[in-house]
């Protein structure tokens, strides 16, 4: 219904990238599906391995009036970390014009814990964008499922 109000007369083409999710604590399952969001990342406390939830979505909200948008499901076990991030830090351009993307937070996952990781994400798109316009929203959420 949200994508369907915002693509009746939308010929400026405007749109709204979305995540939705809901955890299930009792089965430790998460469901999500995305409307031109970036993928979260997930990253396995078991071998830190980073998946990307990639397997449910759609266009984003307001560009297709009767898009559909497929959900999917991820258990998660103890100790995994999932972080969401807005295409803010994915699209930040340094002063060339190359963006930050995906593969600089897959490398920064790995390399910093928990408590770090958001801090030091945001210092390194500050760095990469070397004093350059922030161009978009930069926002970005980390769970992590720890022990009841």
């Amino acid at each position: 219904m949200v994508n369907a109000t915002l693509a009746a007369g939308n010929s400026g083409c405007m749109f709204v990238t979305l995540l939705v999710a809901t955890f299930d604590g009792s089965s430790n399952r998460l469901m999500y599906t995305r409307a031109g969001h970036v993928p979260p990342f997930l990253r396995r406390a078991d071998d830190g391995a980073v998946e990307r939830l990639n397997e449910a979505g759609g266009p984003p909200l307001g560009l297709v009036e009767n898009a559909t948008f497929r959900s999917a499901t991820v258990k998660l076990g103890l100790g995994d970390e999932l972080l969401i991030v807005t295409d803010g830090i994915t699209e930040a351009m340094d002063p060339a014009l190359h963006l930050f993307g995906e593969q600089r937070i897959i490398e920064a996952i790995g390399a910093h814990s928990t408590r770090a990781l958001l801090a030091r994400l945001l210092r390194e798109v500050r760095i990469f964008e070397a004093g350059g316009a922030q161009s978009d929203d930069i926002a970005a959420v980390l769970l992590k499922l720890a022990p009841g």
